[in-house]
């Protein structure tokens, strides 16, 4: 076979799966166009570095191997090269098709490891290197994390130990060491390394306090002071300050709710408020949604692309079934928001909920029933009283916010938390039997509930379920006991409010006096008067009976400056905080 190498103009090459070649000379039939833009970007940065393949064809030239350059090159339109080097063979008829197949065949890509290591030794800035290669910056950012693994964790990839998935949840130790340390101890079990095993091992199984970031932002949670591991694959953050992810996303869902009730509902509420069974079912108006002739042909788009993704097992998806399943849901909510009618929004409000990664749901046209606590304007003002009452109409700012009552309900939490490690041996056997038991309207018995733990022993150790078995069988009745008391206190839940009987009736069968001390001591007292009006201030304070401290006191920080100085002296707690044990100032005598 002859060939010879010249410079031609990019004006001169045609494509092998150009008609006029006579024959089909391009292998590659699908996915021509992709990543044309990040070839585009290369080329502009590092020029053609591989040369085309090209046969002659009655004095025109056809690629044979190197379309998807030659289509970039083109669409480059002067901006880059306008002459490449061609190697030009020969290839009768019938062969081309051939050579084109064997160059595809035979070129065999970067293992990734090989790949992200070369990209970990790029001096140069994330951005830089995002610009030169065509990709996207969260793409630069996880090559870089993969190619500065521990060269154990790498080795393994490469000797196929470990998956590609497990090695991305490595990077959520930054400390080598400790990536090390992981990898021999979970390779000591003996059951292979599941990335799930990855996460257990470095506590790094997202939760609540991801979910939060996640539907917050991570740059906002990141701006009020907040830090986190990021995980850059699957968004399950290991985050350090959970409770203020919880804060931020509390104010956000505060937000929505107002914003809707601006858009003329008559209440809106998070879900977090309201009776666990309301989301699902409290009645609820139903229209069927009609798409517009656009909507309809891209909804059948999209679920055209979710199938194939079904179809072909992910062989040949890069992440569009996901992002056309996100479309679908965007469309179908707006098709839902135009068949509520105003006479709708009037008797009817809103279910505001965090999904599981961190997504808004809006359950629309939910009626409340009579009688019903907990629906609330969240940072709005008055829900609806049932009968069409529009709650813009009503102008009452809440007392005190959505947001402000999850805060009390961690409170109440820890404090019982704590009184439930030393509580008496019955108090815990039936705080877990209800759990269990039970419906669990404001006690969730689901282990892993409180902020910051999961399924860990008292030492903080996950163990397999025969050694802990094990364990179990060998500890003596005391021990079991003590066992039993730290999961109990781990697995509480508590929702704060006086229609909140589930945890009022656990707290009524703790021990009272260390219960009011620890709850007393554990109430955030500048966090709840800086976040409920000034009226509610003045109105503790008259219940301290200190009514003459505020007289002819402006404004409202020097209102809570006072307020904190005597609640802690007197014990003051509001009413979300009330149980049978509080003995305080605001009781009936």
């Amino acid at each position: 076979m002859t060939q010879v190498t010249e410079l031609i103009s990019i004006a001169e090459l045609r494509f092998g799966h150009d008609p006029a070649a006579g024959e089909n000379i391009n292998a590659r039939i699908t996915r021509r166009e992709e990543g044309l833009e990040e070839l585009k970007a290369s080329i502009v940065a590092h020029g053609l570095i591989v040369p085309l393949i090209a046969v002659d064809r009655d004095g025109e030239l056809y690629v044979i191997e190197g379309n998807r350059r030659l289509a970039a090159l083109k669409a480059l339109d002067g901006a880059g090269p306008t002459t490449v080097p061609v190697v030009i063979i020969d290839a009768p008829d019938g062969d081309a098709l051939e050579k084109s197949l064997v160059a595809n065949i035979m070129h065999r890509p970067l293992h990734p490891v090989d790949q992200y290591e070369a990209f970990s030794l790029i001096k140069k800035p994330v951005e830089e290197i995002a610009r030169d290669f065509g990709l996207a910056k969260i793409d630069v950012e996880r090559a870089l994390a993969l190619g500065r693994l521990s060269e154990k964790v790498r080795e393994a990839w490469r000797a196929g130990t470990i998956k590609a998935e497990a090695a991305q949840c490595f990077t959520l130790a930054p400390d080598p060491a400790v990536q090390d340390k992981t990898l021999a101890a979970l390779l000591k079990q003996g059951h292979g390394v599941q990335a799930w095993q990855v996460r257990g091992a470095l506590k790094a199984e997202g939760g609540d306090g991801a979910r939060f970031v996640n539907f917050v932002g991570v740059e906002e949670y990141e701006k009020q002071g907040g830090t986190l591991v990021r995980d850059l694959f699957d968004e399950k953050h290991i985050v350090l300050d959970p409770d203020l992810a919880k804060q931020l996303a509390g104010k956000k869902i505060d937000e929505v709710c107002a914003d809707l009730i601006d858009n003329g509902w008559s209440w809106a509420s998070s879900a977090e408020n309201l009776p666990r069974e309301a989301e699902w079912n409290w009645e609820t108006i139903n229209h069927k949604p009609k798409p517009t002739e656009a909507e309809a042909k891209e909804i059948k788009r999209l679920k055209a692309v979710m199938l194939k993704a079904v179809i072909e097992a992910d062989e040949t998806d890069d992440g569009q079934a996901e992002k056309a399943e996100r479309m679908l849901e965007m469309i179908e909510t707006e098709i839902a928001q135009r068949t509520f009618t105003d006479k709708d929004k009037k008797r009817s409000g809103c279910i505001v909920s965090i999904g599981h990664d961190g997504e808004l749901g809006v359950k629309n046209g939910v009626i409340r029933p009579a009688g019903a606590k907990g629906v609330k304007a969240d940072a709005a003002g008055e829900a609806s009283n049932g009968k069409g009452v529009d709650a813009k109409a009503e102008k009452k700012p809440a007392e005190v916010s959505g947001a402000l009552i999850t805060r009390l309900g961690e409170q109440l939490t820890k404090a019982a938390a704590e009184c439930m490690k030393t509580a008496e041996p019955k108090v815990v056997r039936a705080a877990l039997i209800a759990g269990f038991t039970s419906y669990a309207e404001a006690v969730h018995v689901q282990y892993g509930q409180l902020a910051g733990t999961t399924r860990y022993g008292e030492d903080g150790a996950m163990k397999e379920f025969p050694a802990a078995l094990r364990a179990a069988v060998k500890a003596d009745e005391a021990a079991q006991r003590k066992a039993l008391a730290h999961i109990t206190a781990a697995a509480l839940a508590l929702r704060a409010g006086e229609g909140e009987k589930g945890a009022i009736e656990l707290c009524n069968i703790l021990n009272p006096k260390d219960f009011v001390a620890a709850l007393t001591r554990i109430f955030d007292a500048e966090d709840y008067f800086k976040s409920v009006t000034a009226e509610l201030v003045k109105k503790a304070l008259t219940e301290m009976k200190q009514a003459v401290a505020f007289k002819g006191v402006v404004g409202k920080a020097a209102l809570v400056k006072i307020a904190v100085r005597e609640a802690k002296k007197f014990g003051w707690l509001p009413r979300e905080l009330r149980t049978a044990h509080y003995k305080g100032q605001g009781t009936k005598k």
